[in-house]
């Protein structure tokens, strides 16, 4: 058992204690998802860039020779002396969806689509967070995140794996 404190001990006559944290305020929270918003666009600002990478043309010619039912899986179509070997072609889906993606839409919409998939990875990575807690700490670390990644947002399969993660973290937390 605890002993409680009688009238005549010192810790009675101790005033009350503050609390040792602020209470949040909506100013401060409404601070907090100002600076999740610009996350979210310095995210899709650092990805909005042209796609110039080679391997891209490769997974685009890769995709049309799926559209049009030219692709022979098991075979590399662009390899001159490996013909007989068993090449896996890990990212097919991801070479029929760009070249439907740019043959619907065209060669702007690669980047505005890689840029909104970095932008909505950031928007998950802020939303994976439990509830009652400040969203502040995400925000940084999230920023963070983005700076240290930007030399790899080129337009490769490794975007929509990152997309891909940041949801399943969100479902996860």
């Amino acid at each position: 058992p605890i002993p409680t404190p009688t009238p005549e001990s010192p810790a009675a006559n101790l005033p009350p204690q503050p609390p040792a944290t602020l209470a949040a305020t909506g100013l401060m929270t409404g601070l907090d998802w100002v600076l999740a918003l610009g996350v979210v666009a310095l995210g899709f600002l650092i990805a909005s860039f042209a796609v110039t990478n080679s391997d891209f043309f490769m997974h685009l010619a890769t995709g049309r020779l799926i559209a049009e039912g030219n692709y022979t899986f098991g075979k590399d179509p662009f390899s001159f002396v490996g013909g007989d070997r068993t090449w896996v072609n890990h990212s097919w889906l991801w070479d029929l969806g760009l070249y439907q993606l740019y043959k619907s839409a065209g060669g702007p919409a690669i980047a505005v689509a890689k840029a909104l998939a970095i932008a909505l990875a950031a928007g998950f990575l802020l939303l994976a967070r439990r509830p009652p807690y400040s969203i502040w700490p995400n925000v940084v670390c999230t920023g963070l995140a983005l700076l240290a990644a930007a030399p790899r947002f080129i337009m490769n399969p490794a975007i929509a794996t990152y997309l891909a993660v940041a949801i399943l973290l969100y479902l996860l937390i």
